[in-house]
């Protein structure tokens, strides 16, 4: 009996260091890499067992690829290898190896359809810093979970109508044509998931990302738009068309904002309907220059009862 007992413990032991140690491989090869070139490789979202985004920079001077820049996504083969996959999400020749500090690939090919030639060092990799060193904003949330968002205000004899979703007339979102989504969700039948949706203060519409597995990785990106007054963005969290609607897709958690090409902050979110609301440092424009892109990239997401797709209602920001 005691000999069963000890074997029970020895079991879990095993099982718990076993998950420990997954739970630390998941997030360990994300990061920035560079080589002597200058060029610099960042993977982000790794996921062990599954595969990671990446974006490339090269920096070389002089060098067949200078001042290229990609984003792309790989595929693990096993724990030390991954493999790129090309906009199919077919796997492709070129592979990664994976070791505790560093990265390195080969490439001597056509690079994301523009001929470089450039063959990568295997040196290629000296790890420096990391996504989530950035500073964290949390949000401003309302009182209630749900919101019952009504009927859409109307258009009255005297002007315009009442703002539905904006918290009063001073807010803005971006130009439509200024809205741009890494993917969005294929229509199904009258409803579209334009990304132009999180800019017609419309809480019944939402840009859904069309990446089925939570859309990790996936972002909203805005030109020509910057936060008003004391830096302040405000988010409607996932598709807001009713409870049962935002219950069944999935939400964002956590987005990172990068500012003209330069990560900058993380934005944390709360699973919540209605407006939640940041406010960026006032230094901004001291650190990033004017304003002229903002990128909001899904890095972690609340998941949906039925489904995976992650979607917005709403992103605007108000000033007076």
């Amino acid at each position: 009996m005691i000999h069963m007992i000890k074997l029970k413990i020895s079991l879990i032991l095993l099982l718990f260091f076993e998950l420990l140690k997954i739970h630390a491989q998941e997030n360990s090869y994300n990061g920035k890499y560079i080589n002597n070139d200058g060029a610099i490789l960042t993977i982000i979202n790794f996921t062990n067992g599954r595969g990671f985004d990446f974006t490339y920079d090269d920096n070389s001077k002089g060098k067949a690829c200078s001042g290229q820049s990609w984003e792309g996504k790989a595929k693990l083969n096993s724990e030390k290898e991954a493999v790129l996959l090309n906009e199919a999400g077919e796997a492709t020749d070129v592979t990664f190896s994976l070791e505790e500090n560093n990265i390195s690939f080969n490439i001597d090919m056509y690079i994301f359809g523009i001929e470089c030639q450039k063959f990568f060092d295997p040196g290629f990799v000296k790890k420096v810093s990391v996504t989530s060193n950035l500073p964290l904003i949390k949000a401003k949330l309302p009182v209630n979970k749900y919101k019952d968002w009504g009927k859409k205000p109307i258009e009255g004899g005297m002007g315009p109508s009442d703002p539905w979703t904006w918290t009063h007339n001073m807010c803005y979102g971006p130009m439509e044509e200024n809205v741009k989504a890494s993917t969005t969700l294929a229509p199904q039948g009258k409803f579209k998931y334009f990304a132009k949706n999180v800019c017609d203060d419309d809480p019944t519409t939402a840009c859904v990302g069309g990446n089925a597995d939570y859309g990790i990785g996936e972002f909203l990106e805005f030109t020509n738009w910057m936060p008003m007054g004391n830096g302040e963005i405000s988010i409607l969290n996932g598709y807001q068309f009713s409870k049962s609607v935002w219950e069944s897709n999935s939400r964002v958690k956590k987005f990172k904002i990068s500012i003209n090409g330069k990560d900058a902050y993380i934005l944390d979110l709360g699973d919540v309907m209605g407006v939640q609301t940041f406010n960026l440092p006032a230094n901004v424009s001291k650190v990033f220059g004017e304003v002229k892109k903002i990128r909001f990239t899904i890095l972690e997401t609340y998941p949906g009862l039925k489904w995976k797709d992650t979607a917005i209602s709403g992103i605007f920001s108000c000033g007076g």
